[in-house]
């Protein structure tokens, strides 16, 4: 399990907000290092479906309000 320590941290205040710097160590080996950048692939892939979840749906959108003005239209 990767270690991790704090090295140092201080806070200031400014312009009505702290601000909390902190330095910190972590120490890791190959294979969580490994680990990591697979669940970096994996939370990148799932925003790649949500991003073409999110098509679909505007294209639906699109498509449901040219209908509702085509309907309009042929009214007036």
């Amino acid at each position: 399990m990767a270690e991790q320590k704090i090295i140092s941290k201080e806070h200031v205040y400014e312009d009505g907000v702290v601000v909390i710097k902190e330095t910190i160590e972590k120490k890791l080996s190959i294979d969580e290092l490994q680990k990591e950048i697979s669940q970096y692939r994996t939370q990148q892939q799932g925003i790649l479906r949500q991003v073409d979840a999110l098509k679909a749906q505007y294209n639906y959108l699109e498509i449901a309000a040219n209908e509702v003005q085509g309907i309009l239209e042929s009214i007036e």
